[in-house]
C-alpha cells in the first residue's frame, strides 16, 4: 500500500504474554486495519508505533479493549506475500478531475474557439506563460472579469488580446 517499514500488531494475553495478530507493508495500512477492525483509533495506533508498549490511555468509548494491542516497526526485509494480514490492498482511486478553467480565442467572425481546459489556476498560468499568451497577472484579470485584455502599448504579448481565461460552467462545450 505504501512504501515504509512493516508493522506487526501485537495482542496483549491475560498471562501476560503476547501473540502477533497482523503484519502489515506499512504503518498506514496497520493503522487503517486497526479502525476498521475495531481495535484502536489512527492516533492512537500511531502513539503504539512511537512508543511502543502497551497504554490505558487508549481504551476510549469508541475501543474500550484498545490497550490490550501495540504495533512495532519490524525489520525491512522482503516477506512471502501470504503472511501479511491485508491481502492485494486495492490501489487507492484517484479521483476524476473536472476541469475548472478554460482558455477562449476570439475568431474573425466574433465566436470564441475553446482552446484547452486547465484543472488548477497554476496550470493555467504556465500555459500562457510558456505559449506567451499573456502574464499571469492578465490571465488572473481575464478570470476574474471575464474579459479581453487591452493594452495601451504594444507589448511582450501582441496576441493577447485573442485570448481570454474562464471559469467553467457546469455544462461545458467540448469543442476541443
Amino acid at each position: 500500500m505504501g512504501v515504509g517499514f512493516p508493522v506487526i500488531c501485537y495482542k496483549k494475553l491475560e498471562d501476560g504474554s503476547e501473540v502477533q495478530i497482523g503484519l502489515f507493508r506499512s504503518n498506514t495500512e496497520a493503522k487503517n486495519w486497526s479502525v476498521s477492525n475495531g481495535i484502536m483509533s489512527q492516533h492512537c495506533a500511531q502513539k503504539s508505533l512511537i512508543i511502543n508498549e502497551y497504554s490505558e490511555a487508549f481504551n476510549t468509548r469508541k475501543f474500550p479493549n484498545a490497550s490490550q494491542f501495540r504495533f512495532v516497526y519490524v525489520e525491512k526485509k522482503k516477506y512471502p506475500e501470504d503472511l501479511f494480514t491485508v491481502k492485494n490492498p486495492p490501489k487507492p482511486q484517484r479521483q476524476e478531475r473536472t476541469p475548472k478553467i478554460v482558455l477562449y480565442q476570439k475568431q474573425n467572425n466574433g465566436e470564441e474557439k475553446i482552446i484547452t481546459n486547465f484543472h488548477t489556476a497554476q496550470e493555467a498560468f504556465k500555459y500562457a506563460a510558456f505559449n506567451k499568451i499573456m502574464s499571469v497577472g492578465w490571465v488572473q484579470k481575464t478570470i476574474m472579469e471575464n474579459i479581453y485584455p487591452t493594452f495601451k502599448y504594444k507589448n511582450i504579448y501582441p496576441d493577447a488580446h485573442l485570448y481570454r481565461f474562464a471559469k467553467v460552467n457546469n455544462q461545458l462545450d467540448n469543442q476541443s
